[in-house]
């Protein structure tokens, strides 16, 4: 994520719920009353006098005139933060106009070559990052003897046909991954999900667990104990986990695999 990103999408938030609150208190203010209440503290008694001009007294106020007296303590009240809200508005509309969510990392790749080759960037843009992702080195899970070769499109081999779609999938996204990149999860150790994929967005790793054998009792308890593991280590579906399932009799869903990736990373 860029620099300034994370920044624009918190005003554009704050610019929303702000709004709402704007529309609440002025509908409110449409039906507040007239004139303006004084509030006098003698020595922990509280007087209440209604005016309906500067200095013209109109009504003094009692307990029994509850109602009245919060109608317009209500009123001040939102006209104050109504008064406030609008400023706050005004000023975030300010920021957001003088902000650009690449403005700090196109100094850098807005230089002509010759300078460019001079100088280091202070900050990672978001292709050195993928770069930089994409070249370490790791050792994955050894293959048996016996295990039947699937070639994926990026050209590695992985365990099942329905792995060699989703590589083939992600590859056609041009989603990143890793395939069988190892974990440490606490309380457990090292294991090696499915798929591990960058979501470039967040630059945060999203883990992808595949169950093909669903049909299977004793593989169904081995999966939920795994997901189960992934929760108490903080991965969850809603969040940077997930899950597809299959069994003999229903296979995965490739466009519904497809859409998901989409709506997720693109």
């Amino acid at each position: 994520m860029r620099l300034l990103e994370e920044l624009l999408n918190t005003i554009k938030t704050v610019q929303k719920e702000l709004e709402e609150l704007s529309k609440e208190t002025s509908k409110a203010l449409r039906n507040a009353p007239e004139g303006s209440m004084h509030v006098m503290n003698h020595h922990g008694y509280f007087e209440y006098v209604l005016y309906k001009g500067k200095n013209m007294p109109l009504k003094r106020l009692s307990g029994k005139d509850i109602e009245l007296l919060r109608s317009y303590a209500q009123r001040d009240y939102d006209e104050e933060l109504l008064k406030t809200v609008m400023e706050i508005q005004r000023l975030l509309t300010h920021v957001s106009s003088k902000l650009a969510p690449g403005m700090i990392e196109d100094i850098y790749e807005k230089m002509k070559l010759g300078r460019k080759k001079l100088v280091k960037s202070r900050i990672v843009t978001d292709d050195q990052f993928l770069e930089a992702w994409l070249a370490v080195e790791y050792q994955g899970k050894e293959f048996r003897e016996d295990e039947p070769e699937y070639i994926s499109m990026k050209g590695e081999r992985v365990r099942s046909k329905t792995e060699k779609i989703i590589a083939d999938t992600l590859y056609h996204l041009n989603i990143p991954y890793r395939y069988e990149y190892p974990l440490n999860l606490k309380g457990y150790g090292i294991i090696y999900p499915d798929f591990t994929l960058l979501d470039q967005k967040t630059r945060e790793n999203v883990y992808w667990e595949h169950f093909g054998m669903m049909e299977n009792p004793e593989y169904c308890s081995k999966a939920m104990k795994k997901i189960d593991l992934y929760g108490r280590n903080g991965y969850y579906t809603s969040k940077n986990l997930l899950l597809t399932f299959e069994s003999t009799s229903q296979p995965i869903n490739t466009a519904t695999v497809s859409k998901m990736l989409r709506d997720r990373f693109c």
